[in-house]
């Protein structure tokens, strides 16, 4: 019993050691990405273009109605009204986008924390699907530095809904591996609700791109001789694709589930819309 005891004693502390190896380079990679936007955290500098144009403003109608304890659905003062609920791009269905419009309100300085989050929740991901395939954590360090400045990034950083979407996708993909690795379908539903809370204030283009790179991820996982599911489950290909084909059904049920919610509104009577005068 004592060395049942020990044994277990011992599992408990190897795992909180690996999760606190990983703290300082989860640490390190948030304070290095905010020292390079330093401009953007002070408010030296602010966004440009359709940064400046379209999402800032989109947030702000988001915030106030947040604010408010209401979502944004239908904008009176664009075009004579549109539903801006049922439009991805606005992100007024999307809970991040909510509850940072919530806490900071509409203005210009909530919008560049926000952009900054979603941001650097891509190279965050990144760091937890590292940290599931066994990879060192400073080596994960520096590719997910890599990561958070690569061409993608910076080329549409005016681009918000673009960064959104990008950045769930190490995400779901550490969901949907774990999903495999372990042969359960619980973190492939995750997966699939992580997706599409990438098209919840996403552009719908990234959203199934990225979909069909969930795809060809277990298709690989399949096919790889060194897969983890091949050394681990000894399961002949045929079981290995099944699970797999399953695994992806349940993602991507889950994740359309997810995206579609907002365009319920579209099924309310136009007499409860504001009217223009």
């Amino acid at each position: 019993m004592s060395q049942s005891r020990d044994s277990s004693h011992a599992s408990v502390t190897s795992e909180a050691r690996a999760a606190t190896s990983w703290l300082s380079p989860v640490l390190l990679l948030v304070v290095v990405f905010l020292i390079i936007n330093r401009a953007l955290v002070t408010g030296a500098c602010v966004q440009i273009w359709d940064a400046s144009s379209f999402y800032t403003p989109a947030l702000s109608l988001v915030a106030d109605h947040a604010r408010k304890g209401e979502l944004l659905r239908w904008d009176p003062w664009l075009a004579g009204g549109t539903p801006d609920f049922a439009d991805p791009q606005v992100g007024a269905a999307s809970p991040i986008a909510i509850i940072v419009g919530a806490i900071g309100g509409g203005t210009s300085g909530t919008f560049r924390a926000y952009w900054l989050l979603i941001w650097v929740l891509g190279p965050l991901g990144l760091l937890l699907l590292a940290r599931h395939l066994g990879v060192p954590p400073w080596g994960a360090f520096l590719v997910a530095l890599g990561y958070a400045f690569c061409g993608f990034y910076t080329a549409h950083a005016e681009h918000t809904t673009v960064l959104y979407s990008f950045s769930f996708v190490p995400w779901f993909i550490w969901r949907f591996d774990v999903a495999l690795a372990s042969l359960r379908f619980k973190p492939a539903a995750q997966a699939g609700a992580l997706w599409g809370l990438s098209a919840l204030g996403g552009y719908p283009a990234i959203v199934i791109l990225s979909g069909g790179m969930m795809f060809l991820w277990g298709l690989g996982r399949c096919l790889c001789g060194g897969s983890e599911m091949i050394q681990i489950h000894k399961r002949r290909i045929g079981d290995r694709l099944k699970f797999t084909f399953f695994a992806l059904l349940v993602a991507f049920c889950i994740g359309v589930v997810t995206s579609a919610w907002g365009a319920c509104d579209l099924c309310k009577p136009l007499s409860h819309r504001p009217q223009v005068s």
